[in-house]
């Protein structure tokens, strides 16, 4: 509408004379022109939009094979083979969080970690909240945010304090440990022991990113295990690199950097929207596969049951094996008799 402002987050030329121009509706602290609806109705309809936001917060590892260099005594080297590109990114129903997108390279050996992980999710959370305390200065430290994340390792960090002795302590460590926790132990207890004891007075699981996240009043949400069909964003790394892969002709690392950039920002509500609703369908059809299975849960046969009856079963076979055991020794030793 007339009066609006907006900010320029991204741009694409993916031919010639077409340019795509990824914009940011901003908020100006003096209203240009009178909204259409009333101040009431506006700011009602606002707070219940922004009421819950979740945004997939993930991590991309892109090997990069770039030309090889020319052989020296047969050899080639193995460094550019190894080259990487980790790209951390959150994507929302309206897009992907340019201010808070990280594209660095590795290596094999420094790849990943949860170290880096936590450290950048500190600072996205940080955005994400100044983000909507600029949106709504009055509202925005009471909206609510969602990260949901998937189980990588490097997610799933936990504290020290819940995180529970190995087989590849030492006996003093599990000595430590127990002593933190205010666990009662015998030293006469084995290593295996001690373990055991850990473990059956092991704390519930806290997770350092749920720590650093809850700094800023940010909820984790993991999904479950071997769900990627779950997580739109995956969905959304797969266009990516279908993306890379078409225009890549150079294979050099900045133009690799280049193309994910370009792909991110030129990722529009639209795009994101198509990648959520394609993980919606996934989510209904669990949901009537839950439904369906309770419906007929009633109707199963209890398995406990069944084995009882198959122990009976097994009883009975015996028992007639056994008299006809006992038949024929009789049968036996009736023919020697008549023998002798």
């Amino acid at each position: 509408m007339p009066g609006s402002h907006f900010e320029v987050m991204g741009q694409l030329n993916p031919a010639p004379d077409l340019h795509i121009i990824q914009v940011k509706e901003m908020t100006l602290p003096i209203a240009l022109v009178k909204p259409p609806l009333s101040t009431s109705n506006e700011l009602g309809s606002s707070s219940v939009v922004h009421k819950s936001r979740k945004c997939f917060a993930l991590t991309l590892t892109m090997k990069i094979y770039t030309k090889p260099p020319e052989k020296v005594s047969n050899k080639v080297s193995s460094i550019t083979s190894g080259r990487r590109l980790v790209v951390n990114a959150m994507i929302s129903s309206q897009g992907f969080h340019l201010p808070s997108v990280e594209i660095f390279e590795c290596n094999e050996i420094h790849s990943m970690n949860a170290d880096h992980f936590t450290s950048w999710i500190k600072k996205t959370c940080n955005m994400l909240r100044t983000d909507l305390e600029n949106i709504f200065p009055f509202q925005g430290s009471e909206q609510k945010i969602c990260l949901v994340l998937d189980n990588a390792l490097w997610h799933n960090k936990q504290t020290e304090f819940s995180r529970i002795p190995s087989r590849s302590w030492n006996k003093a460590q599990v000595y430590d440990w127990l002593t933190k926790h205010n666990v009662p132990y015998f030293d006469q207890y084995s290593k295996a022991e001690l373990i055991e004891l850990s473990r059956a007075n092991a704390p519930p699981k806290q997770y350092i990113t749920d720590e650093v996240a809850a700094e800023f009043d940010i909820e984790i949400l993991r999904l479950p295990i071997k769900h990627c069909m779950l997580n739109p964003i995956e969905i959304a790394w797969g266009g990516m690199k279908n993306f890379i892969r078409d225009q890549n002709t150079t294979f050099k690392l900045e133009e690799v950097r280049t193309l994910v950039s370009n792909w991110l920002a030129a990722c529009d509500e639209t795009a994101a929207t198509g990648v959520f609703h394609h993980v919606q369908k996934y989510e209904e059809t669990f949901k009537k596969a839950d439904h369906f299975i309770e419906t007929i849960e009633l109707t199963l046969v209890d398995d406990a049951d069944d084995d009882t009856a198959d122990d009976d079963a097994i009883d009975d076979d015996d028992s007639d094996a056994a008299s006809d055991d006992d038949e024929l020794k009789l049968g036996i030793g009736e023919e020697e008799d008549e023998d002798n």
